[in-house]
């Protein structure tokens, strides 16, 4: 996931894990604005590692 590497260096200087856990019925393709998802992420992710300070973040997603 390019979220994970993205945020990599951020997690390893904070010392927390950085966890994702995809569902099996997410569809292998499916229409979306990626870029605009991609920021959802970032911004989602980047304020949960800023109010983390020790355990870990862990994504998931799952097929509602």
């Amino acid at each position: 996931m390019e979220i994970m590497k993205l945020m990599r260096m951020k997690v390893l200087l904070r010392n927390i894990d950085l966890l994702c856990e995809i569902d099996e019925d997410i569809p292998e393709c499916f229409y979306t604005d990626p870029r605009r998802l991609k920021q959802i992420l970032i911004n989602l992710v980047g304020n949960a590692i800023k109010f983390t300070f020790k355990g870990h973040i862990k994504i998931t997603v799952k097929l509602l």
